[in-house]
């Protein structure tokens, strides 16, 4: 059995103490968002599957992560075949 197959959902895979202290999500992505931003900053653009490995963090959580920092417009995601690369912003 896959680790992802024991959880009902992708927050109680993503931070399963957060979900069994009924906290919301929104804090642990804050957290994986800062670590996605300092890996980028030291590292510049990468793949997403590379960036998820250094990071250590569940692939669920490092997309509700990206998400975020995208949607704030600190991120460029652009698809590189069954991947993406990843990279911070150029600053204006």
């Amino acid at each position: 059995m896959r680790t992802e197959d024991k959880f009902q959902n992708a927050a109680e895979y993503a931070c399963p103490t957060c979900v069994q202290k009924g906290e919301m999500m929104i804090t642990e992505i804050g957290f994986v968002a800062g670590d996605i931003w300092n890996y980028l900053d030291k590292h510049g653009e990468v793949s997403f599957n590379t960036m998820v490995k250094a990071i250590d963090k569940p692939r669920d959580l490092a997309l509700m992560s990206l998400g975020w920092l995208a949607r704030e417009g600190h991120v460029e995601v652009v698809r590189s075949g069954n991947d993406y690369k990843v990279k911070l912003r150029s600053k204006s």
